[in-house]
């Protein structure tokens, strides 16, 4: 994942966190 870099879109990020936290969290569902 690339580094945090400072931007306007701060929510969007969010957004895309959060994503990505549910795909990690899916993953870990099945490697555990």
């Amino acid at each position: 994942m690339s580094s945090p870099v400072a931007s306007p879109s701060l929510p969007a990020i969010a957004a895309v966190r959060d994503e990505v936290k549910k795909v990690v969290v899916g993953q870990e569902g099945v490697l555990t």
